[in-house]
């Protein structure tokens, strides 16, 4: 029988007392699992210096972590699963990589999931682009990127797309966005933190509290998103000019791969909204996509195709943002 084990990573300036979802993720976690604080979040001021700037102390947890794990593995079966944001998120990856390196582990499997994975962005940091490579004992790898810091030191490691193994998606808001509560905008965090524990469910982590949301509660939170983009897409008043331009993402290796644009999309926010909106309006959805490719389509010429989903819609209140999104997107008048 395989043993899972489940390892917690925080953020920069972040720890097991924070009010991110990390900790919160840790704190219900039932089956076996440990977290590591994140570099710079504990001791004096003065000492935590080298940690927020540079990094320092990810090395001592990845060197912690593999020790753990190898006291863990007494039957040597394990399935490894983890969870980080930011530098944590980085720290994910390094812990890979030093599993793969040890042949009294390198058939642990290794799943991650990495929120924003920053390494950072100055000469200083080079060594935690080091050790990150989507390495052969990871079985499923999903990320998910801030869709609006630009910040220049804060380009977030894009992983090796190894076929269906790696998932990909984005989330509107800032670095915290996607982890904290803020007060307002809180959808962001809280779709992600399903996306987290949901992907731990389903690779055999234990929860205390295994509610997870609902579709209808996930296409609201969604269209919440949609009708508060610019709130999302500007982040503090004070920071704005940060906030400005696009965004770089970049290989292991720290060479710049591409950008991520900061626009409203047309209609689905990132992949999961879309796949959970097919789940119920498959028809629609396709609909949607086609008019996203072909501006001049028209739903009115496909109306028997598309009926019943719109009306499933219409009908049904749990639904009203939903519906509120289609009307607006193919600009269609009630009589």
């Amino acid at each position: 029988m395989q043993l899972r084990y489940t390892v917690y990573n925080c953020g920069t300036g972040f720890n097991r007392n924070s009010r991110d979802i990390i900790p919160q993720l840790w704190r219900e976690t039932h089956s076996l699992n440990m977290i590591n604080d994140g570099p710079g979040s504990t001791g004096l001021f003065v000492t935590r210096g080298p940690g927020l700037a540079a990094g320092v102390g990810v090395d001592a947890n990845v060197n912690r972590s593999v020790e753990e794990i190898k006291r863990r593995n007494t039957v040597n079966s394990m399935v490894l699963n983890m969870v980080g944001w930011s530098r944590g998120a980085v720290t994910c990856f390094k812990i890979a990589n030093a599993l793969d390196k040890d042949n009294s582990t390198q058939n642990i499997t290794v799943n991650i999931y990495g929120i924003d994975p920053v390494p950072g962005g100055t000469f200083i940091n080079d060594h935690m682009w080091r050790d990150i490579d989507v390495t052969p004992n990871i079985g499923m790898c999903s990320a998910i990127f801030a869709q609006h810091d630009r910040r220049n030191l804060f380009s977030p490691y894009y992983p090796a797309v190894r076929g269906p193994f790696t998932d990909i998606d984005i989330m509107p808001g800032n670095h915290s966005d996607l982890v904290m509560d803020k007060g307002k905008n809180r959808e962001a965090h809280q779709l992600v933190k399903h996306l987290a524990k949901q992907f731990l469910i389903s690779r055999g982590t234990v929860f205390s509290n295994k509610t997870l949301l609902s579709d209808i509660e996930i296409l609201n939170k969604y269209a919440a998103i949609i009708e508060n983009f610019d709130d999302y897409a500007k982040g503090k008043r004070k920071f704005r000019n940060r906030f400005k331009g696009k965004r770089k993402i970049k290989n292991d290796k720290g060479d710049s791969l591409g950008t991520m644009l900061p626009v409203k999309p047309p209609f689905f926010i990132n992949g999961h909204h879309r796949e959970v909106f097919q789940r119920h309006f498959s028809c629609l959805a396709n609909a949607i996509d086609t008019k996203s490719r072909n501006p001049g389509y028209s739903i009115q010429n496909n109306w028997g195709y598309v009926r019943n989903d719109i009306e499933r819609l219409q009908n049904s209140p749990l639904f009203q943002s939903s519906f509120d999104m289609v009307t607006l997107y193919f600009d269609l008048v009630w009589v």
